[in-house]
């Protein structure tokens, strides 16, 4: 019982073998506005009556986006179901920057996350993808008062020992250095910062785009404009049902 506008009353039954065996009835899978051969995604807008999927992705923000790009690597069939348009600003992904840096304050075990994302967006990058800007990144703090940011009593400290620790380049700047290379700001004689070369600017729609194409790329199904509002089961002839 799907309650998406272009995939109601399609049926999921799971098997720990076979995957996941979605019916649909025979039905024509269009937006309003798109031609009737052909959606905006280049999909095609008729879904036969029977398709087979191990995994239904819901929500094509980063996360799921890279969700689905991973299973898609992985040759797992999956169809990935957005509520929204791409490129929405209704969730935590839109925008053009977020900063990227690997001495991450939040804590060192956040460290092999990091490294791994930045292996992915260069994996991205080498199909062709502009997802980074390498400009570095600059800690400022003021001399003598530790700043509690991110769950850290001393994020400066943190971000400093995690660099150590994790072999990071990040360079400390007196406040002599700071005048000297950045005379924007003005800083009393205790301020003191860290200049982390590697860190830089992701933009953010631009990753889940990458992600998502490279999904479809691999087989991967794609829908746009498919809100997701029931999830539930039932059992019928002995056989579980799962009701989208």
């Amino acid at each position: 019982r799907v309650a998406s506008p272009a995939l109601s009353a399609m049926r999921c039954r799971g098997s720990t073998t076979a995957g996941t065996q979605c019916e649909t009835p025979a039905r024509t899978l269009r937006r309003p506005g798109t031609p009737a051969s052909i959606d905006a995604e280049g999909d095609r807008d008729t879904m036969p009556r029977v398709t087979d999927t191990d995994l239904i992705v819901i929500g094509l923000g980063i996360a799921g986006a890279s969700i689905v790009y991973q299973l898609a690597r992985r040759g797992i069939p999956a169809i990935a179901l957005e509520a929204h348009a791409p490129g929405h600003q209704l969730g935590a992904s839109h925008g053009h920057s977020r900063v990227t840096r690997t001495a991450v304050g939040e804590g060192i075990e956040y460290l092999p996350i990091v490294r791994r994302s930045n292996a992915i967006w260069a994996e991205l990058e080498a199909q062709g993808h502009d997802l980074r800007r390498p400009t570095g990144l600059l800690y400022l703090a003021s001399g003598g008062t530790a700043a509690s940011r991110h769950g850290a009593a001393d994020f400066i400290g943190a971000t400093r020992a995690v660099a150590e620790a994790g072999g990071i380049e990040l360079d400390y700047l007196d406040s002599a250095a700071l005048r000297d290379r950045y005379p924007q700001f003005v800083v009393d004689d205790a301020a003191y910062g860290y200049f982390e070369p590697g860190a830089g600017v992701l933009r953010p729609e631009a990753c889940v785009g990458a992600l998502c194409s490279e999904a479809v790329r691999l087989g991967a199904v794609r829908r746009y404009d498919e809100p997701m509002r029931d999830l539930g089961t039932e059992i019928r002839r002995g056989r579980e049902l799962l009701g989208f």
